[in-house]
């Protein structure tokens, strides 16, 4: 009888153990970001949303104002005057006539983005 024990019981351990879970192991999870970020410009302090693609007969280049000193991370925001999350560095940015609270970046030659100021 102590004989049969013996093998039985390390037996039923060996296959509990096999059942466990081990949580010093790491789990692979796999999670699908759908994150996006809104296009941030700041420009002497104000902060502009955009990143839309305009047409040109709609607006009126008034004259040049800088350019983007600094892109960001997407998820970082911009702090500092002409840094955006979105623009590329040396992008040149423009007023508008008849529209003071928006600016237009140059993302390519001949094409252009709106920008509002938010507040």
């Amino acid at each position: 009888m102590k004989f049969s024990l013996l093998i039985y019981i390390p037996i039923v351990i060996f296959m509990l153990s096999g059942c466990a879970d081990n949580k010093n192991e790491p789990k692979q999870v796999t999670v699908e970001s759908t994150t996006s970020y809104q296009a941030l410009l700041n420009v002497n302090g104000d902060e502009y949303l955009g990143g839309n693609s305009v047409e040109m007969e709609t607006y009126q280049i008034e004259k040049q104002i800088g350019e983007v000193k600094m892109k960001l991370s997407p998820e970082l925001y911009p702090y500092k005057s002409f840094e955006s999350n979105y623009l590329e560095e040396g992008t040149k940015l423009y007023s508008v006539k008849s529209y003071p609270y928006h600016l237009l970046a140059e993302v390519k030659p001949g094409v252009y983005e709106l920008f509002s100021k938010s507040k």
